[in-house]
Order: C-alpha cells, then sequence, then structure tokens
C-alpha cells in the first residue's frame, strides 16, 4: 500500500482558502451546527492580514483539516465572556486543574487577565478542524501542530490561549493537556461559535511545552523540533 502523502502549509491565496472552507463547512457547520457558513470563520481578509495566520492539511493534496493562530486576538474579549476562574486550589469541581485567584476572580497562570496580557506575548490558536475521515491520522494534527508552532514561535510569541468545549465528543482537550501542556485556568458560558457546551480556557506556555517535550524524545518532538530554527530552539532551550 502506498504511503499518503501529509503535509500543511499557510494559507495564502483563494485556493486555500477555499480548502480550508471544505474542512470547515463540513465539521463546523454541517457536522456540529456551530455556525451558519464556514465563510464567515474564514473571511477572505484574513489572507492579507498579517496577524492572522490561517494553516490548512493535506492529504494526497486533498484538505483534512485547519487550525487559526490570532496574533492580535481581543483578548480583553475574555473578560466579557464573564470567566469562572477553575479555583485557588487549583482545581475545579469536574476535576479539571488550573490557576486561579483565592477570590475568584478570572486568571490566567495566577495572573490577572490585565497582569497576563500586558506581561506575555500572546496568541490565540483556534479553529482547529479534522474532517472525520482523517481524524485516525495522526500526522494530520501533527503537520497542523508544527505550521502552526513553527509560525509563531519564528514571530517571537510566548503563549497560546485557545477555549475548548468541555465534554464535546471531538474536544482536543485531552491532546491540548495531556500531550502539549496546556493548563485550564477558567471557564465560561458564552463565546462566538453557537454551541451549547461550557467554555473551557486553555493556556500554554511555549518554552516549558517544548522542554516538556524534548524530555519524552518521542516522535511528535521530533517531528515538531525538525521544522524549527536553530536559532530559535536555541532561544527555547535558554
Amino acid at each position: 500500500m502506498l504511503r499518503s502523502d501529509t503535509t500543511a502549509f499557510r494559507a495564502t491565496t483563494s485556493h486555500h482558502r477555499d480548502l480550508a472552507h471544505t474542512v470547515l463547512s463540513t465539521t463546523y457547520a454541517q457536522e456540529k451546527q456551530w455556525v451558519d457558513s464556514a465563510r464567515d470563520v474564514f473571511p477572505a481578509g484574513d489572507l492579507s492580514d498579517d496577524a492572522v495566520t490561517w494553516i490548512v492539511a493535506t492529504v494526497d493534496d486533498e484538505p483534512a483539516g485547519v487550525v487559526r493562530i490570532h496574533y492580535a486576538p481581543p483578548l480583553h474579549r475574555y473578560q466579557e465572556y464573564g470567566l469562572e476562574s477553575l479555583g485557588g486550589d487549583g482545581h475545579s469541581g469536574d476535576g479539571h486543574s488550573g490557576d486561579g485567584h483565592s477570590d475568584g476572580s478570572p486568571s490566567f497562570g495566577g495572573a490577572g487577565v490585565d497582569a497576563f496580557i500586558r506581561d506575555n506575548d500572546i496568541a490565540e490558536i483556534g479553529r482547529f478542524a479534522v474532517l472525520p475521515a482523517y481524524r485516525h491520522r495522526i500526522r494530520v494534527v501533527f503537520w497542523l501542530m508544527r505550521m502552526a508552532g513553527v509560525d509563531t514561535l519564528e514571530r517571537g510569541y510566548s503563549h497560546y490561549v485557545t477555549d475548548v468545549f468541555e465534554g464535546e465528543e471531538h474536544s482536543p482537550y485531552n491532546f491540548h493537556t495531556r500531550v502539549l501542556g496546556f493548563r485550564p485556568v477558567a471557564t465560561h458560558e458564552m463565546g462566538e461559535m453557537d454551541c451549547l457546551h461550557r467554555r473551557i480556557t486553555l493556556i500554554l506556555n511555549l518554552k516549558q511545552a517544548y522542554r516538556r517535550l524534548r524530555k519524552t524524545k518521542n516522535r511528535l518532538y521530533r517531528f515538531l523540533a525538525e521544522g524549527l530554527s536553530p536559532q530559535v530552539r536555541r532561544q527555547l532551550s535558554a
């Protein structure tokens, strides 16, 4: 059996956007019914917006998955969502661990939202989707993570923030937390997607994640590290 050719790249053309729309339309609009139109999720203006990167994964040149990185996200929007800290003891009632202030105010990694935004270079990663036919192919996810990580680290960003849906069938929560090292810090009920599931806000310190994966020396680490320049690897190891 011939091995499938899997790869990923930054979306820069209308054709790339069409590939992404195939994934988003099938998953977000038809399967999940979180949006009315995939065109609204990935507007044409994103192609020329340097603050937004869309990564498209393909298998044998057919669309397979997407992810978006936003380098100027409206992070104060999280305060408008009515964040509920996961608690100063590091645990929430559903067993998810996280950081919070003892007074129950929203916190990111032990710091208030304002302080976290002020003290770190934060990119929002999300709009993650993989077509049903390719969800068993871990290389699709690996390629999306590799290209997203390269793009983010080469720009000098220090953290990712993202939301996942609690209890959703295809939620990446376990992969994010157990494999990559994302930390759950808060929950909220509101968001941009039309979904009834509660949102869990996660943060990832990119340098800590790199060091954590390096200790494992597993294939994910080797695959991700291959895409980074020697300079970035040195900075992450310092």
